[in-house]
């Protein structure tokens, strides 16, 4: 499947940290925060989930806490709850894009083929500073088990100026 160009608005993102970057370890905390989705009685509130994947994970799988399963923030959320999760933020910015369907175990190696393919693209330059993305645009799926629509997403520089700057900053 081809490669688009999408950008992404900051967002204000709340979640639970995966012990690695394992198909198991994410499984485990996309049902952690469901679970806490459910608790909080929030599930008609949200429906989009972010996954946020440190670009180390695509070589080993095992780094730790370089995967987050996040939500963005519900405005009905109080501080309290909020206080619950990690606090972290989506990094605004240009992001190639490969659209998914299937299971979140099948997302890392997408992910890795995608990177590959970017790696020889020549003049595609990534960026390094800001984590690759998951976008699941429906999380209820995961407790189903079905397959499951995405958007994988790994961040793009528009110049290879902006590229060192992020990686020194």
């Amino acid at each position: 499947m081809a490669l688009g160009l999408v950008y992404l608005r900051p967002l204000r993102l709340a979640g639970i940290d995966a012990l690695s970057a394992s198909e198991e370890e994410i499984h485990k905390s996309w049902e952690l925060l469901n679970r806490w989705i459910t608790r909080k009685s929030l599930s008609r509130d949200i429906e989009i989930g972010y996954g946020l994947l440190q670009h180390s994970a695509l070589q080993d799988g095992t780094s730790g806490s370089s995967y987050e399963a996040c939500i963005e923030v519900p405005k009905s959320l109080t501080t309290g709850e909020a206080g619950e999760l990690k606090r972290s933020s989506l990094p605004g910015g240009a992001y190639f894009r490969r659209r998914c369907s299937g299971p979140v175990a099948s997302m890392l190696g997408e992910l890795q083929t995608m990177r590959s393919e970017l790696d020889r693209g020549g003049n595609v330059k990534i960026d390094l500073g800001r984590p690759i993305v998951t976008v699941l645009l429906d999380i209820k799926q995961l407790r189903s088990g079905d397959g499951l629509r995405s958007n994988l997403l790994i961040p793009a520089c528009s110049s290879k100026m902006s590229c060192v700057l992020n990686q020194v900053a």
